[in-house]
């Protein structure tokens, strides 16, 4: 094929697919707000809000697809077509205010449309460099693409049974001529969002103290969002690690915003538009990452004290965001039992044990055991062979202190440690933030902490690796510096005041951004810029080599060949480097079910810690 500007055929992708979330948000929004007779309010969102609905409600919808269905490239030219559809109404017929034509150019869709900018050329200067892109990430988006759901799928390959909604989310991209390689994009527009929808959050034109730990959260998570480094390892590749930490800062930020707002919030609708989206993102950042299971706490805190404070003007945004919650982890704990058997694989407690296709005891503990002591031993290690606690927890801590993510949380809890020096100092003419909300307020911002922390500790007495952990470790670290800012002591934290004779602060945090974006891609790394402008092969994925194979019992599938013998990138499936030698298959009206013949049998899987190297490149 032809040489093509790779970054520009990525931005434009991207930006396409960003239009078709948005597009079917709308949708989404418009059903929400007929079904609860409007009490969902929507004006607080602006389009890059509403495309994060549309990025739930399409994983939720191309799940349900799949269940009956191919997600091929008739599903993604039908989401295209629903999704542009849902533009067009906004701009003929929708005229509420985030739906005019006017909106298209909010400050909260040009800071969107520049992240992907940015995006693209991170995702071109690492593209498919994570190892795990050929080991299952591609394999499952093209074992979706090949037929109705595989029940059972964990038996051909444990990793099949890592059920994330990230994956029918990207297969809404698999568009024609691209193919998985517009699948493979699907952190771009999701990061483009959130950071749009973090500036949208921001509508007002005043401000006040009670608005700077908000807005402290949002600068700190916008500084590791935007940082090239964390960009790189993020948006290159559909792993799951990337937006997992965009969602659950979403959260945050949003409960944070209602929590600082508890008392005369600058709108009706300021609380009530936050909650119900809180809710339904916090669920959709489990069901992406399994890492982040007590998210959706954060939201219930904050619930908690609104009621506790009386200051729940409406139950229905809240029984809405609770109900499309619910929604959410239906759909995907259905997905999780067709694929492995178990709600949560590999936690084995979560297992139906009386379905054939459910996996093996011994091969869900082979795999925790497995993720930890890869986690615990740098480079890697099998489970016999990791040390003592005291033994590994020395070389643990020196490799965590190298992460980019946990460097930055640091660099936070520093600038919070110098806060309270300076309250030290100045004594009482000075008080953090923190002592400016009441006791309830003060009560949601520490059970944020704490759920946060509670996080933190389900990670470390699991699988401790540092980017598991990144979300919650960055999300707690912002929230305690944002909240340790100090104020002179007689500054009233409730007095609005307006910004820049009342330019707005969407507008204005978006031109400080912009600037920013733009000075960047000008002037901090003209190499990277240059790159960016050669002409490359693209859409591209490496090749695997595989061998057709026949097990004992029958089951047709192919192994991966060759240096990288246990990558199968997007090559013919059903696809694995090893399988169960219990497993067989069978059919059932349109499903193919891949049982376990016998129970005495359990996987042993082989695993490996060599690092990726790039192979060829193919249409």
């Amino acid at each position: 094929m032809s040489l093509v500007n790779t970054v520009i055929t990525m931005v434009l992708v991207s930006a396409a697919e960003l239009v078709i979330l948005i597009g079917i948000g709308i949708w989404l929004v418009c059903a929400v707000e007929r079904i609860s007779t409007r009490n969902a309010p929507v004006k607080e969102l602006g389009y890059s809000g509403i495309g994060v609905i549309g990025a739930v409600g399409t994983a939720v919808l191309a799940t349900l697809w799949n269940f009956f269905l191919p997600l091929n490239q008739l599903f993604a030219v039908t989401v295209m077509l629903v999704g542009v559809g849902g533009v067009v109404r906004s701009v003929i017929f929708w005229q509420r205010g985030v739906g005019d034509v006017k909106s298209l150019i909010a400050p909260d869709v040009l800071i969107a449309l520049a992240i992907i900018v940015l995006a693209a050329s991170a995702a071109n200067d690492n593209y498919l460099s994570h190892y795990d892109s050929g080991l299952y990430h591609i394999p499952t988006i093209v074992l979706d693409s090949n037929g109705p759901i595989l029940i059972g799928a964990a038996n051909i390959h444990m990793r099949f049974g890592y059920n994330s909604s990230l994956y029918p989310l990207s297969a809404a991209f698999f568009y024609p001529y691209f193919g998985v390689a517009s699948s493979v994009l699907v952190n771009i527009p999701l990061t483009a969002l959130i950071g749009g929808a973090m500036v949208g959050s921001f509508r007002r034109s005043t401000i006040s103290c009670r608005d700077l730990p908000s807005l402290g959260v949002a600068l700190f998570l916008g500084f590791h969002m935007l940082n090239y480094s964390s960009l790189l390892s993020g948006v290159g590749a559909p792993q799951t690690d990337w937006p997992s930490f965009l969602l659950t800062s979403y959260v945050i930020l949003l409960c944070v915003q209602i929590l600082v707002h508890l008392i005369e919030p600058s709108s009706d609708e300021y609380i009530s538009s936050r909650i119900w989206i809180a809710c339904l993102v916090a669920a959709f950042a489990v069901t992406i990452k399994l890492t982040q299971v007590l998210l959706p706490c954060v939201p219930i805190v904050t619930i908690v004290v609104l009621v506790s404070t009386k200051q729940m003007k409406s139950w229905a945004p809240t029984l809405l965001g609770l109900v499309l919650t619910g929604i959410v982890f239906t759909v995907w704990c259905a997905r999780g039992v067709l694929l492995s058997g178990c709600l949560a694989y590999p936690i084995f407690t979560t297992c139906v044990t009386s379905l054939p296709w459910t996996v093996a005891h011994g091969t869900a503990a082979s795999d925790l055991a497995w993720m930890a002591s890869f986690a615990k031993v740098p480079g890697g290690a099998s489970p016999q062979q990791v040390p003592p606690f005291l033994d590994w927890l020395g070389p643990w801590s020196a490799n965590l202190m190298t992460d980019t993510c946990v460097k930055q949380a640091a660099i936070l809890v520093a600038l919070a440690v110098s806060c309270m020096l300076i309250r030290l100092v100045f004594g009482s003419r000075v008080t953090p933030l923190f002592e400016h909300l009441d006791r309830a307020q003060q009560i949601g911002v520490l059970g944020i902490a704490v759920v946060l922390l509670g996080n933190v500790a389900v990670w470390f007495l699991t699988a401790p690796l540092p980017r598991y952990a990144e979300a919650s470790i960055y999300n707690l670290a912002s929230v305690i510096a944002a909240f340790s800012i100090p104020i002179p002591r007689g500054q009233s934290a409730v007095v609005d005041h307006s910004v820049l004779g009342g330019l707005g602060l969407p507008r204005l945090i978006s031109h400080l951004m912009l600037a920013l974006l733009i000075g960047y891609l000008l002037f901090a790394d003209i190499g990277i810029l240059k790159k960016s402008l050669d002409p490359t092969v693209w859409p591209s994925i490496p090749v695997a080599q595989v061998e057709a194979v026949v097990s004992p019992l029958g089951l047709k599938y192919y192994k991966p060949v060759g240096p990288n013998s246990m990558q199968c990138w997007a090559a013919l499936e059903p696809c694995t480097y090893f399988l169960d030698p219990a497993a067989r298959e069978t059919h059932a009206l349109i499903w193919t079910v891949i049982e376990r013949a016998s129970t005495r049998y359990s996987a042993s899987y082989p695993t490996s810690t060599m690092r990726h190297e790039k192979g060829a490149l193919i249409q």
